[in-house]
């Protein structure tokens, strides 16, 4: 919770490489480590470096805190489970969030109020995603399941239309 720290295995020794606090998850794609952060009022939700020197931010969606529990990447798209919001994904580094909250568990104590669980965690396996929710609430915590929404799923098909030609064939 206090900052990003880095092991030296010859000198077992940890580093201290960012003081931001509360960050929350990790995770690396391409070369790139992004930390997300979880709580309220914080500069960065969802930061992002190659080099622990330089760090930039991935945008959030609009009118969502920095209180963001879980961020996990799968078939091209990053998931975000939100503390206070349930799920989003975007395929577009941050640009574009869309909810996802498909039957995702809630309470309502009233109508119009909707108090979604938190995803501790996302686990992709074919076309269906699995997270397990905390909620102090009665019948919204467990493990979640819902398919994986169909424009992520798209991606892998649309390879499968390309193929490689080389002319001439054979070629030198």
């Amino acid at each position: 919770a206090f900052g990003i720290w880095e092991y030296n295995e010859a000198d077992n020794l940890w580093t201290a490489v960012d003081n931001t606090w509360y960050s929350s998850d990790s995770l690396v794609v391409d070369d790139v480590l992004y930390v997300v952060y979880n709580a309220p009022g914080i500069p960065a939700g969802i930061r992002y470096t190659t080099d622990f020197q330089t760090w930039e931010e991935m945008p959030l969606p609009t009118d969502v805190s920095t209180s963001i529990r879980v961020l996990d990447y799968y078939n091209g798209a990053f998931f975000m489970g939100h503390v206070d919001s349930g799920v989003f994904y975007s395929q577009d580094f941050g640009q574009n969030w869309t909810e996802y909250r498909e039957d995702f568990p809630k309470f309502s104590p009233v109508p119009g109020l909707d108090i979604y669980g938190v995803p501790m965690n996302f686990v992709f396996s074919d076309d269906t995603m699995f997270a397990g929710v905390f909620s102090p609430f009665e019948d919204v915590g467990g493990v979640y399941s819902a398919p994986i929404p169909e424009d992520v799923l798209s991606i892998n098909q649309n390879f499968d239309l390309f193929q490689v030609k080389v002319y001439p064939n054979p070629a030198v």
